[in-house]
């Protein structure tokens, strides 16, 4: 096994696993996929990493026959090894590069996943980054924050807390209307981590719809009396 160098060769498979796992526009397809689905692909990928890196090298080898010279006598004289690296170096540095290219698009895959693994909650976040448009979130003690979602989730981690740019917060009152106290926006710019397990609702807010019942209320509510 050594003199062939078969370790070698498990290279473009690790490659091409760190491919499927980090290149987002594809990463999705991984998490909701079994354990030999994913071997597969692992290894479809790498066979095309090796296959492109084979072309590289032997182009490169054929411009500088001193530099394979090298590799075979002071890396390796396993034929292939060099290729082999080759593929596992592009396999982890190619997705990051191409993430910096396809940021949109990975956005616009994440919501479609997110529909797919029904995460209503994520998918709701993700799209009101995306808008621009603030979230109100009620806490278990009737606490609320108002703000627009920061970074949002990747799609394989798990969400423990909800991160926000925060503009208001309020409360809501015995009948369960939101009341706000705070525009923190207008002192400071504040970023708050909310739990997840101390969340009761997270729904979309607009400010001036939130005005305009303000007033409706005000004036509904009837005087007392002389």
């Amino acid at each position: 096994m050594d003199e062939f160098g078969f370790q070698w060769f498990l290279l473009p498979l690790i490659g091409g696993y760190r491919f499927i796992r980090k290149f987002r526009l594809y990463e999705y397809r991984t998490l909701a996929e079994s354990g030999y689905h994913t071997f597969f692909q692992a290894a479809f990928f790498g066979i095309l990493l090796f296959g492109i890196s084979l072309v590289f090298t032997g182009f490169v080898s054929w411009l500088f026959p001193n530099l394979s010279r090298l590799w075979y006598e002071h890396v390796s004289r396993v034929r292939f090894s060099g290729t082999c690296m080759l593929a596992f170096t592009v396999g982890v540095v190619m997705p990051y590069l191409l993430n910096q290219k396809t940021k949109e698009k990975h956005l616009a895959w994440a919501l479609d996943s997110f529909k797919k693994m029904n995460r209503s909650l994520d998918l709701m976040l993700t799209q009101a980054f995306l808008d621009r448009k603030m979230v109100a979130v009620t806490l278990v003690n009737d606490k609320v924050y108002i703000g627009f979602p920061l970074a949002p989730l990747e799609v394989e981690a798990n969400r423990e807390y909800i991160s926000l740019g925060l503009n208001y917060s309020g409360h809501r009152d015995q009948n369960r209307q939101l009341v706000i106290d705070y525009d923190v926006a207008q002192e400071t710019e504040t970023r708050v981590e909310i739990p997840l397990d101390k969340v009761v609702s997270v729904s979309y807010f607009d400010p001036d719809f939130y005005g305009k019942l303000s007033v409706q209320q005000t004036e509904e509510t009837p005087s007392a009396p002389m």
